[in-house]
């Protein structure tokens, strides 16, 4: 199968072409696709003497059929770089040949557990555009702690071609550092290979009910088993108020495809994205692509892996922009790519040992049930962590996640007013409790500018007596 990417060159100009092998069928696929075109073609309008062709593959995540696309893009197509490959088995394969023909490899998947010193010495010509899983994995131990839970559920669905990435062996020692384990791993099949899916998923679940933990975590699954595995799980009560879930990053950024009736049941899960900017021209020009391609479904941002399959075409672009359009040759181009030093959609791109350098920030999202769909709750780094902020201690003694909890009409924001403010000329409050000045009309602009976000921000103010000393702790508790 090919899709050619082509946008028209004056005869002074030099063309590149890049090969493209990724799962062009699933969602992420598609959305990557589009946001590689328009890299391409933004690139391609400004440049005067450089132009590149897109040639793309469908690997269908089968690594053979990934190394016979590449062997193809190679001596067929001439490709002077491949780019793909979401599982470390393509990966590898592809690497492989990239390393035979000299040809620079970018891979889309997450550096695999071995020495980096032994992969720079079998794959020469591999780049890594993508983080491993280990901040991912200790991102959601941290949460574990959080909880004060010492055991959780692990569950993921199998690629038919790789299993769990290391994933698992990351998570398990994450959780031994904050004295919690896995206490069961519930494996699923390939959707494609399941005839009664339904069936399969709910009768997988029934299992998980004896078992004492309540904390779910779903490290990877396509968006059809995410709409089974949430529907079924709701039937038969894992969503009910004592359990917790949490989602990987690829699922939640993918929540606004999901069936917006499974949507409703994953209210109070938790996810993960990246953080990145979204003030860019180019992030604007696409989402709103990604966007008029799925006009029947909500709104949703693109995640982590689609803004790298852009920055991996701008780290191509800059990479020739800085060479000598009458002599490129593979290892400058390799040697110009791994020295990238630029700010790309998804933050800084920068390569250590020819992989990503940067440390993610990552954040903590909860699903809502309101037209947001999503809000976030925390940020998180390795060396920031946000225990403190998503737990608290309960009046008997136990643990529960603290949250925002989103204002509505029956349960509005609470606002504290003093009935004798120490300075009149930023507020004043009347008999009758009505309130004005200064500090009212910064929370009224204020409330205008969230009003979006928490569905109005319906809110009720409350006028105390007591000292500050004293009205803070029920601040703190209300």
């Amino acid at each position: 199968m090919l899709l050619l990417f082509h946008c028209l060159a004056g005869s002074s100009q030099t063309t590149t072409s890049i090969g493209v092998i990724i799962d062009v069928n699933s969602e992420t696929g598609k959305q990557q696709r589009t946001a590689m075109q328009i890299a391409a073609q933004s690139f391609n309008n400004y440049s005067n003497n450089q132009n590149i062709i897109l040639f793309f593959r469908d690997s269908n995540r089968n690594p053979l059929q990934a190394a016979s696309d590449a062997e193809e893009l190679i001596t067929k197509e001439k490709v002077k770089v491949i780019i793909g490959m979401e599982t470390w088995q393509e990966a590898a394969l592809v690497a492989d040949l990239g390393a035979k023909f000299q040809v620079p490899t970018i891979s889309f998947s997450s550096p695999p557990l071995v020495s980096l010193s032994l992969m720079q010495l079998r794959w020469p010509f591999l780049i890594q555009m993508a983080h491993n899983h280990s901040a991912q994995m200790n991102f959601i131990a941290n949460m574990i702690h959080a909880f004060n839970s010492q055991q959780v559920i692990a569950i993921y669905e199998n690629n038919p071609y790789s299993t769990d990435s290391g994933m698992l062996s990351l998570l398990s020692e994450a959780l031994q550092k904050v004295n919690s384990h896995i206490e069961y791993v519930l494996v699923l099949p390939p959707f494609i290979s399941l005839s009664n899916p339904k069936g399969f998923v709910l009768n997988e679940l029934l299992k998980l009910l004896p078992l004492k933990s309540r904390v779910f975590i779903v490290l990877q699954a396509s968006l059809p088993m995410v709409n089974h595995l949430f529907t079924e799980a709701k039937k038969i009560g894992l969503l009910e108020k004592d359990s917790s879930w949490i989602i990987n990053e690829e699922i939640t950024s993918m929540l606004g495809y999901i069936d917006k009736s499974v949507l409703s049941s994953m209210e109070a899960v938790l996810g993960i994205k990246n953080n990145y900017s979204t003030s860019s021209s180019a992030y604007t020009q696409l989402r709103e692509n990604l966007q008029a391609d799925h006009t029947e479904k909500v709104e949703s941002e693109p995640g982590s892996k689609v803004l790298l399959a852009y920055d991996s075409i701008s780290t191509v672009t800059k990479a020739l922009e800085k060479m000598n359009t009458n002599s490129i040759s593979s290892k400058m181009l390799l040697e110009e790519m791994v020295s990238s030093n630029f700010n790309g959609l998804i933050g800084d791109i920068r390569f250590k040992e020819r992989q990503l350098s940067n440390t993610p920030i990552l954040r903590v999202i909860k699903v809502v049930d309101n037209d947001k769909k999503v809000m976030e709750l925390d940020f998180w780094t390795p060396k920031l962590k946000f225990a403190e902020s998503l737990s608290e201690k309960t009046s008997d003694g136990t643990t529960e996640t603290r949250t925002w909890k989103v204002p509505t009409v029956t349960n509005p924001l609470k606002v504290a007013i003093p009935m004798y403010p120490i300075v009149d000329k930023f507020l004043e409050v009347s008999q009758n409790h009505s309130a004005s000045g200064f500090c009212i009309d910064l929370f009224n602009e204020i409330r205008v500018i969230l009003s979006d976000q928490y569905s109005g921000l319906p809110y009720r103010f409350y006028t105390f007596t007591e000292s500050y000393d004293t009205i803070l702790p029920k601040v703190i508790d209300e």
